[in-house]
């Protein structure tokens, strides 16, 4: 992951004339655009499929059919960029990148995904989030939910009891984004999907990596927004997104049981229902943990729960 840390100067300058502001990337100076340069990139994306379903779901709307890509660009500077607040989100957002690093554009894109998220959020009333309640025993039951065939939505109601806020919101065209999470102004965590692989591990994964990132980084550091595409290997991860990833494995599957275990050693079908029965979860959440960490990802779709995750959570 390359965490992305705009500096507050540039946030007020998207306002203002300022010239160009240098900001670090992980360990490279790059150049963010100006202000004007910044109205140039949101007029770019106006006309690009994201923006136009963005319109279609209603997270904006436009006023004028004369110039719909001009009254598009206003409208989705609106409504990216109203309030303070939202301009120290952006600033604070932590993008899990992959393969490639992603322009400013995809950012915006990614970063009106967050605001709709957050929207949603506002408009949940949770009880008060209290960390000390999410320990060991609240996570195994979580994850023991996952034995039941409408594990994905107990999942959630059970979340929401503990305080944590989910909020499903399918991604943007060409998007990959798998999960995100932040702290809610109100101090609950939110908990947002994509639900972009229809799959019960993935599911399950990328609700404990979230987890992770809540009770291990955003505690300390709630201003912080992670966003994370988790499905392929990371090779610039850095040592939160490790430390998101470890949680979830262990939480999911303890390491000692998992690396003695048949299902590890040998992977065949009888060896990961029987680890599944030893720890009461899922038998995908084994399957998708073995075809990834021996990167055998044509071998035990079958157990992979497809299909399963998005007729509970969305009315489709």
């Amino acid at each position: 992951m390359t965490s992305l840390k705009l500096s507050q100067s540039w946030i007020d300058s998207l306002a203002t004339d300022k010239d160009e502001i240098d900001v670090i990337i992980g360990t490279k100076n790059t150049q963010i655009p100006s202000n004007s340069d910044h109205l140039s990139i949101l007029k770019s994306i106006s006309n690009t499929n994201q923006v136009k379903e963005m319109v279609r779901r209603r997270w904006f709307s436009i006023n004028s059919e004369n110039d719909q890509i001009k009254t598009r660009e206003k409208a989705l500077y609106k409504f990216l960029f109203m309030h303070q607040s939202d301009r120290q989100i952006f600033a604070s957002t932590c993008f899990r990148q992959q393969h490639k690093i992603m322009t400013y554009a995809e950012e915006l894109i990614i970063f009106a995904w967050l605001k709709q998220v957050k929207k949603k959020a506002n408009e949940v009333k949770d009880i008060p989030f209290n960390p000390e309640k999410v320990e060991r025993k609240a996570i195994d039951h979580l994850i023991q939910l996952s034995t039941s065939d409408t594990g994905p939505q107990e999942a959630i109601t059970y979340l929401a009891q503990l305080g944590v806020t989910v909020i499903i919101e399918n991604g943007l065209p060409g998007m990959r984004v798998d999960g995100a999470s932040f702290i809610h102004s109100n101090g609950n965590p939110v908990i947002s999907l994509t639900l972009k692989y229809d799959r019960l591990d993935n599911f399950w994964f990328t609700i404990m990596h979230e987890l992770g990132h809540i009770l291990l980084h955003l505690q300390k550091n709630p201003k912080n927004v992670f966003v994370d595409s988790l499905e392929e290997e990371d090779l610039f991860e850095s040592e939160i997104e490790a430390e998101a990833d470890a949680f979830a494995k262990d939480m999911l599957i303890p390491r000692d049981i998992w690396m003695r275990s048949d299902a590890y050693r040998i992977g065949n079908v009888s060896s990961i229902k029987a680890l599944s029965q030893e720890l009461n979860i899922n038998s995908a959440i084994v399957a998708g943990r073995l075809r990834f960490e021996k990167k055998m990802y044509k071998k035990y779709s079958h157990l992979l729960g497809q299909n399963k995750v998005r007729k509970q959570l969305l009315m489709e």
